[in-house]
């Protein structure tokens, strides 16, 4: 059964970058996560990956498929041991005052 992740980054301003500053194409081929998400699709196991903004740009939603939940928990098993995702990430978001927050679904969310 398909499994969704939806991440809502909300950012303070127009002048603050959000976290994903990155294109998918760059996103896929300057990252090991990208590397995985490449890899994931390949093997027909990621179904979806978008990003999305808000009509004011102050909100990015990153909307992923996978075709089922082991698949994103193992997505989000390795995920959690790069540095990119984690320190990285966490570090980011404190510094520019960046909200997060994400929503795990069975059926598809909207954005």
């Amino acid at each position: 059964m398909a499994y969704w992740v939806l991440n809502t980054y909300t950012r303070p301003n127009l002048s603050t970058e959000f976290y994903i500053r990155r294109t998918i194409g760059e996103i896929k081929t300057e990252s090991a996560i990208g590397s995985k998400i490449v890899e994931l699709e390949e093997a027909g196991k990621l179904t979806h990956y978008s990003i999305h903004y808000s009509e004011d740009t102050l909100t990015q939603k990153v909307k992923i498929g996978f075709d089922s939940k082991e698949t994103y928990d193992a997505f989000k098993t390795y995920c959690d041991g790069q540095e990119e995702f984690t320190t990285l990430k966490s570090d980011f978001l404190t510094n520019h005052g960046i909200n997060e927050s994400y929503v795990e679904s069975e059926s598809e969310p909207s954005v």
